[in-house]
């Protein structure tokens, strides 16, 4: 069957990004869950020892846009290498998390592994969301690449692609 194996490879490219971000999406709905207990039982996050249930906010919305984020480049993107997707969905994993241990106090922020773990998480999620890449399959207005050749030399980030 003439792309059979062309086709699998997409879905594959294409179940990095959707399927991760399609599991973000369910945990940011299940946050929604700890939402609704901090504003209808506020004293019930006091007892485990929660004192800004506000993080769990942040972490629900956080979930949740990440996962749509990652849901709509892997439509938009699916092409990615493989090591690109994995920065990527680690960053948009762990940002929204940081969150959940904020909730238990602002002092974990000056923890030094709290501090390497973020420090990591964003340089993954902005570096990899701006890493350039070939355009070869990024035509120019002219049909050529730049110079006239198939466009392997211009490079662009992620985000100018889309």
């Amino acid at each position: 069957m003439p792309g059979g194996d062309r086709a699998s490879a997409m879905i594959t490219r294409w179940t990095r990004w959707c399927g991760s971000g399609l599991v973000e999406l369910a945990l940011g709905a299940v946050l929604g869950w700890a939402v609704v207990v901090s504003v209808t039982r506020p004293d019930a996050w006091r007892r485990i020892g929660i004192v800004e249930p506000r993080r769990l906010l942040q972490a629900h919305l956080d979930f949740v846009l990440m996962g749509l984020i990652l849901v709509a480049v892997g439509l938009a993107a699916p092409d990615l290498p493989g090591w690109l997707v994995a920065v990527l969905v680690f960053g948009t994993w762990v940002n929204p998390a940081l969150f959940l241990p904020m909730a238990w106090g602002p002092g974990v922020v000056r923890h030094p592994v709290f501090r390497v773990v973020s420090g990591l998480s964003f340089v993954a999620t902005s570096g990899g969301w701006c890493w350039p890449r070939s355009s070869a399959d990024v035509p120019r207005a002219d049909g050529n690449g730049a110079n006239g050749t198939d466009g392997a030399t211009r490079r662009y980030p992620i985000a100018r692609r889309l």
